[in-house]
């Protein structure tokens, strides 16, 4: 599978989820560029923050 492809089915699930009334955290949309340039301490904190800032993610 092509990186257009993947690229293609998260644009359409994106809209999908927002369509149903549902958002994403801001670290959803993080490109790898900006992922990486945030070191290792940032490794959990999607996590964290699912858990403590977006507590209705039900994890």
């Amino acid at each position: 599978m092509k990186r257009s492809e993947i690229n293609a089915i998260l644009r359409r699930s994106d809209a999908f989820i927002k369509e149903r009334g549902f958002f994403l955290p801001p670290f959803a949309y993080f490109s790898q560029e900006r992922r990486k340039s945030l070191g290792h301490e940032w490794d959990e904190a999607p996590l964290y923050l699912l858990c403590f800032e977006y507590p209705r993610a039900n994890l």
